[in-house]
């Protein structure tokens, strides 16, 4: 693996954890809101 493909993976990684986390805290203030 070269160093594109790894700063390619990297930033994917990255991207998907952020949204994750984003949607988490999205769904516990839809949580607080309905509850």
């Amino acid at each position: 693996m070269n160093f594109k493909e790894k700063l390619f993976f990297e930033i994917q990684y990255f991207r998907i954890f952020y949204f994750f986390n984003r949607s988490k805290l999205l769904f516990l203030v839809l949580f607080r809101l309905t509850h």
